[in-house]
């Protein structure tokens, strides 16, 4: 019996020990969970060293970094698709293909949990879950946030978008538009939504809109080079005629 008991508290304190480094974590993700607009799966991966932590300030370069956010390939199999995205989410440097994204800054392609979720069948239909369901009022609390744009880079990749079936497409660029008209004068989200929808439609081989795109080279650049966010970002008028000339092929594409 007596056995038993110390057993028993070793086993408590071990969950104790365990729920405590969770909490910690927790807290130093606490914004990228409140913008999700879901739970957190539960099969998600914990990195063991993240900005915030007195360990993280010992790193003196990025490849240190990178490389301390490496998650080995046979755990990461074993997770389920969400959980994978939640992994590439909770990426110290997700937000770098938002801000560096001329096809994915390298260090973020290289990325365990993204190369993972290119071999997953339900990654396109994962995403697009996800980005139902984020919190719209996360945008306007923090206009700069990165993660709900780079949440949009990452469905405008093909491979993802091709997994889509053509009512789902149909179903994304809904959601796309309304996002659009919340936060019209915003930019920064704009961009990435307009870049997302124009894509869809090549994606789902919309015969006028690929004529459009062919015949304007301005619009081809806009859809098809990563490069042009910055221009479009600062440049309201600009961005309204690449918006309003893809506006006009989504109303026909949806009908």
């Amino acid at each position: 019996m007596k056995t038993f008991k110390i057993i028993l508290l070793a086993i408590c304190f071990i969950l104790l020990s365990c729920n405590k480094e969770e909490s910690k974590y927790q807290k130093l993700i606490k914004d990228k969970i409140e913008c999700m607009g879901m739970e957190r799966p539960s099969d998600s991966y914990n990195y063991p060293l993240y900005p915030g932590m007195p360990e993280w300030a010992s790193l003196k370069t990025s490849q240190e970094m990178i490389d301390a956010c490496k998650i080995p390939s046979e755990l990461l199999q074993k997770k389920s698709t969400q959980a994978v995205i939640q992994a590439i989410w909770e990426y110290p440097f997700f937000e770098e293909i938002f801000i560096f994204y001329s096809n994915f800054s390298w260090d973020f392609v290289q990325h365990d949990a993204y190369l993972e979720l290119c071999n997953r069948k339900d990654a396109g239909i994962s995403i697009f879950k996800r980005l139902k369901m984020y919190d719209m009022k996360w945008c306007d609390k923090c206009p700069l946030y990165p993660e709900p744009n780079a949440l949009e880079i990452l469905m405008s990749q093909y491979q993802f978008l091709s997994q889509l079936s053509v009512s789902e497409k149909k179903e994304l660029i809904k959601k796309t538009l309304e996002k659009d008209e919340q936060h019209i004068t915003s930019n920064y989200y704009r961009v990435t939504s307009w870049l997302l929808i124009g894509r869809i439609l090549l994606n789902a081989n919309y015969q006028p809109f690929i004529n459009e795109v062919n015949c304007n080279n301005t619009l081809k650049k806009f859809v098809e080079n990563y490069d042009y966010f910055i221009y479009y970002r600062d440049n309201t008028k600009e961005l309204d005629k690449m918006a309003q000339i893809i506006k006009s092929y989504t109303i026909n594409f949806l009908k």
